[in-house]
């Protein structure tokens, strides 16, 4: 009861505070702060939420589209402004025109409901659209004319984009809100924003991720690291002249589609306690800084499961090195006498089947530690999230929580992976002609020793992961091409080996290569690019012009 008579209170000040000053909601304000807020689905915690965020000192939320009187009605007497979106994102522009009918009927809806509310002003076309593209501009132009030709006061028109210097629609609209998730300078991308186009543009996603359990401010995910950049980033944008909306108020609840993978990101956690970036974040508003002093050491929150896959691994083949003379004497065979490598493969002298598991099973883990590592480069890129937004609800929901724990993502890649080497070793064996006795095991040791650049590979992703952001990312790219280059360079080394060691045809030769996950992958994007190319030629442009 104390609380809801707080926060009854706080919108009674508020309430008298805005009728004193006469301010309308729906002005023009090229410097609104606000917040990124999922809307509860009971109509009077969705009211009381929002008293809480004007005490906070913001006079903006980013949220979806609005029907509830109450909720608008409680947005109108607390002065804050509406930035309602459209649930548009990730469209090509074929897509965009697909959905272009129900978009204009939603639009209209809002545009018809607005009319007695003037907190909601500002609307949302999309988010995340292919606006690279100019075939998508003709949306945004059809919707913004509309909003325009409805007459209502001060309303203006936005969308969320992916892109800076290739965007190609930004005159279709009054601005352009750009999304910067843990940037620590995001006023750096407004700059590039400005040299590029004359259309005014803001920060649609203002935010860094927390991770459970983590402490201390040396901590790298912990909630006092999060309230220190926010720390920062007020700072750099004091007197910035453009909307700012901090990614988000609460966790727990999908908020719109900014970050699709439902990490925590909240000024508030799931249970509605506050994060010390609250503190910050409304003495920032307010004109009060808040002094928080946090402790200098640090805790993660999480075991490092990938370094510890990483040398679980190297341990393994330390361990068959060790205490098996036949693959020490195999080891100088493969490099430098591989036609007797290959022999004794065949004939079986030179492996037995405990160590080829073993090798096996390290292969494997190591590509879970070096997948899983550039997952962690990858994943705040937008080519990556899109690719993400086209799973189907079961799928992204389980990806998503791989990627939110790594050792599981480590473990799921390790077992697909040695299940297709496995695979493809009972291929071999099949395909073998039975004069040439190779068995499964004799087939795996083949597959699995051209892949011994799986260890000087992993090392590289993780080193890669202590790089700063944007050198992170370009290694992480170097190391994926790497990758796919030894990958294809171990197939077609194992494909040689065991033509000749089994005497095999060249059509069982070609028919093997065919059943390489390498060539279906391959086979799938062409086949892809076929049914979906809109939506690749959207991937291929978020790869390559963000």
């Amino acid at each position: 009861m104390p609380r809801f008579a707080v926060l009854i209170l706080a919108l009674l000040v508020s309430t008298a505070a805005h009728a004193q000053s006469g301010e309308d909601p729906a002005r023009e304000a090229p410097d609104a702060r606000g917040v990124v807020w999922a809307a509860p689905v009971d109509a009077r915690a969705a009211a009381l939420e929002l008293v809480r965020i004007r005490a906070a000192g913001f006079d903006a939320v980013r949220t979806g589209p609005v029907t509830n009187e109450r909720v608008l009605r409680t947005a109108d007497s607390l002065g804050l402004a509406l930035y309602q979106e459209l649930p548009v994102e990730h469209a090509s522009a074929a897509g965009l025109r697909a959905a272009l009918p129900g978009a204009r009927r939603m639009l209209d809806g809002l545009l018809a409901r607005a009319r007695k509310h003037p907190s909601a002003r500002a609307f949302g076309l999309a988010r995340r659209a292919d606006t690279s593209d100019p075939a998508a501009c003709a949306y945004f132009d059809t919707l913004t004319t509309r909003v325009r030709a409805s007459g209502l006061p001060g309303a203006r028109t936005y969308y969320v984009g992916a892109f800076v210097e290739a965007d190609r629609c930004a005159r279709s609209v009054d601005v352009v809100l750009l999304p910067t998730r843990d940037d620590a300078a995001p006023e750096r991308r407004l700059e590039r924003w400005a040299r590029a186009h004359g259309t005014p543009v803001g920060l649609a996603a203002v935010g860094f991720r927390v991770q459970p359990g983590a402490r201390g401010l040396r901590a790298v995910r912990s909630p006092e690291a999060q309230a220190r950049a926010f720390e920062t980033v007020f700072a750099r944008a004091d007197g910035l002249a453009a909307p700012l909306f901090v990614y988000r108020w609460r966790d727990g609840r999908a908020a719109l589609a900014d970050e699709p993978f439902d990490e925590h990101y909240g000024l508030l956690d799931a249970a509605g306690r506050s994060r010390p970036a609250l503190r910050v974040v409304r003495g920032a508003l307010v004109g009060e800084p808040a002094l928080l002093s946090f402790e200098g050491g640090g805790r993660e929150g999480r075991t490092p499961w990938l370094v510890l896959g990483f040398w679980l691994a190297v341990g393994l083949i330390a361990l068959v090195y060790a205490v098996e003379p036949r693959v020490r004497a195999l080891v100088p065979r493969y490099f430098r006498a591989h036609g007797f490598y290959r022999e004794g493969v065949r004939d079986a002298r030179d492996t037995l089947a405990l160590q080829t598991l073993a090798l096996t099973v390290a292969v494997a883990l190591l590509t879970g530690v070096l997948w899983a590592a550039l997952a962690a480069a990858f994943r705040e890129q937008p080519a990556f999230e899109f690719a993400f937004a086209g799973l189907a609800g079961g799928a992204a929901s389980a990806f998503a929580g791989l990627l939110a724990r790594p050792g599981l993502l480590v473990l799921a890649v390790a077992v697909v992976h040695a299940g297709m080497m496995t695979l493809w070793a009972v291929l071999f064996y099949v395909a073998a002609p039975r004069r040439y006795l190779v068995g499964v095991w004799q087939a795996l040791a083949l597959i699995v020793w051209p892949r011994w650049t799986t260890l000087p590979l992993a090392l590289a992703a993780l080193l890669a992961r202590t790089l700063p952001a944007e050198r992170a990312l370009d290694a992480a790219l170097v190391v994926a091409g790497a990758w796919a280059a030894c990958a294809l360079w171990a197939m077609l080394r194992t494909l040689a080996d065991f033509t000749l060691a089994a005497r095999l045809p060249l059509l069982r030769t070609a028919a093997l290569a065919f059943a390489h996950p390498l060539v279906l992958g391959a086979l799938l994007v062409v086949f892809g690019t076929l049914d979906y190319g809109a939506e690749f030629a959207f991937l291929t442009h978020l790869a390559t012009r963000t």
